[in-house]
């Protein structure tokens, strides 16, 4: 639940919820495991749109940076998003952390993983950020896409 505090701090220094509100959404996402997103939207009214851009500006600040060749992809964590979820919104299940799924995008594609994890979950993720390429890479040999070949590039 750390990350829904989180998101519910940048709601609340954004002007868009009071402390308050956010406990009461805390205390029934303890309850009912819902989205913190979702929730703020029901609750208190907050647009969908305002949620995933708060969270997306609050990820850009403190989102790590990894290298996919060092991750290990776990197959129940893929099965938190279609294959096609996957390759048309550039992210990828890495794992699960407890009840938390924990997935890879790009800096330029963190805003719509973002409005797509809100969308097709119901349980609390984290992004990391990754390179282009190597993702789609990955998102391709993870699903299984056949006849997806990316072109190698000269090293620099």
């Amino acid at each position: 639940m750390m990350q829904a505090r989180r998101i519910g701090e940048v709601l609340v220094e954004a002007g868009f919820l009071s402390a308050d509100n956010v406990e009461a959404i805390l205390e029934r996402q303890q309850r009912t495991g819902q989205a913190f997103g979702k929730l703020a939207e029901s609750m208190f009214n907050v647009a969908d749109s305002t949620v995933i851009a708060c969270v997306a500006a609050k990820l850009r600040e403190h989102c790590q940076h990894v290298n996919l060749a060092h991750e290990s992809i776990d197959p129940d964590a893929l099965a938190a998003l279609s294959a096609s979820d996957a390759w048309d919104h550039m992210v990828l299940p890495l794992r699960l952390e407890g009840d938390e799924l924990i997935a890879a995008t790009t800096p330029a594609g963190l805003d719509d993983a973002v409005a797509t994890l809100q969308q097709r979950l119901d349980r609390p993720f984290k992004l990391v950020l990754v390179e282009a390429r190597p993702l789609e890479q990955f998102i391709a040999e993870a699903y299984g896409f056949e006849g997806v070949h990316l072109p190698e590039t000269a090293a620099a």
